[in-house]
């Protein structure tokens, strides 16, 4: 039993080194050059309670990325934000720009940028994609009944998001009510996703240009992906498959495989993923016997039987929830839903920082400091062009 736990191990080492000054400040570095490039001026900076003195909007937001890394108290940030931004705001003034409103599109951006120099970094020739929900405890409490009586239950939300294959970055996210369904959020994230994906797809085939295969440093990186890859081009080969790519090069081209548990096994998302590109890959749901099913959901099912090695990836997305809880347990602390929503931005935009940075160690020559850099000063000609 001396066998090196490699997951505890890894655990513990990234713990640790969250907790470093030196990253810490290296955080504080990406997230103020991000802030800057998309920041446009016009939000004002929040004053401290009961001071004149008014704080940067950068630093600031440096300072919740941190609490959500950290996983501490705003009192204990204030304590530590001299040491790692330079100023001295009080607790009140951090927890208002960790959860102001106006924040939300500016992280958002942010953070489909950091997925953008991740792409930049590690391309590959198709977008992988899984969609799943989780839950999210609210500090409320709903009234139930339970054994005749009337009794006061934790009250939740879901959270539904789009993430990648692999890379495990998270492209889009939904917050929504506890009884809301999974399938038509599922249509909403493709359809806000949209423009992106394409714009993602467009950046991954010019940087991979005349290269066959995928290049040598996703492979050194990500060992699977690269027979995951392999083997799906063998299966677009097949009859099966023929029939939705077919149905998908009537209104543009193939950009990737998007995989979904039974919840999403309906008609509307089957359309909705090719109308965007996407091959569906959604497990069937159990049919009664002797009802009657449309053409298209019948060779889904046909085309899952072939393809059910392919789907077992689908539970890399517990890996994305289980980061998020490591970091910030399974609760909300904001009362208000528009609070909520930022929370849950800043929670999505310090998971794919967290990851880009990982990725660069582990593959690029370049610091992270410059890739970043190099990648928020141009656009791409498809964002260009839109």
């Amino acid at each position: 039993m001396n066998k090196v736990h490699k997951r505890r191990d890894s655990y513990y080492q990234n713990y640790f080194r969250a907790r470093k000054a030196r990253f810490l400040r290296l955080i504080v570095f990406l997230v103020e050059t991000l802030f800057n490039h998309f920041e446009d001026g016009q939000l004002g900076c929040p004053r401290g309670r009961g001071r004149q003195r008014s704080y940067p909007l950068g630093k600031l937001i440096a300072l919740a990325v941190i609490k959500q890394i950290i996983h501490c108290s705003y009192v204990f940030l204030e304590m530590l934000a001299p040491s790692l931004v330079g100023i001295a705001p009080d607790d009140n003034t951090i927890w208002r720009a960790a959860t102001n409103p106006k924040l939300k599109p500016i992280v958002d951006e942010m953070s489909k940028q950091v997925v953008k120099t991740v792409v930049f970094l590690l391309p590959f020739p198709l977008l992988l994609l899984v969609t799943d929900s989780t839950g999210l405890t609210v500090p409320e409490k709903k009234e139930t009944t339970r054994a005749m009586k009337k009794v006061l239950k934790q009250a939740y939300q879901k959270l539904h998001i789009t993430t990648t294959l692999f890379t495990n970055l998270i492209l889009g996210y939904k917050l929504t009510p506890q009884n809301r369904n999974d399938s038509p959020i599922y249509r909403e994230l493709i359809g806000s996703l949209s423009t992106f994906l394409r714009e993602l797809h467009h950046l991954q085939k010019r940087i991979l240009g005349e290269v066959a295969g995928m290049p040598e440093r996703v492979r050194t990186v990500l060992g699977s992906a690269a027979s995951f890859i392999e083997r799906l081009r063998e299966f677009l080969e097949s009859p099966n498959a023929q029939i939705f790519l077919e149905k998908i090069r009537r209104v543009g081209e193939l950009i990737g495989l998007t995989l979904g548990d039974s919840a999403y096994f309906n008609l509307e998302n089957l359309k909705s993923s090719l109308k965007e590109g996407l091959l569906p890959l959604f497990k069937p749901k159990t049919r009664p016997e002797g009802q009657k099913e449309n053409r298209l959901l019948a060779c889904l099912r046909k085309m899952f039987s072939e393809m059910k090695e392919l789907y077992r990836y689908r539970g890399l997305v517990e890996a994305v929830f289980g980061n998020l809880w490591s970091r910030n347990s399974t609760s909300l602390s904001s009362r208000r839903e528009e609070n909520r929503e930022v929370e849950t931005a800043f929670m999505c935009f310090t998971h794919n920082l967290l990851i880009l940075v990982q990725l660069t160690e582990a593959a690029s020559v370049k610091p992270v400091k410059e890739l970043l850099q190099q990648q928020v000063a141009p656009l791409t000609p498809y964002a260009a062009a839109q």
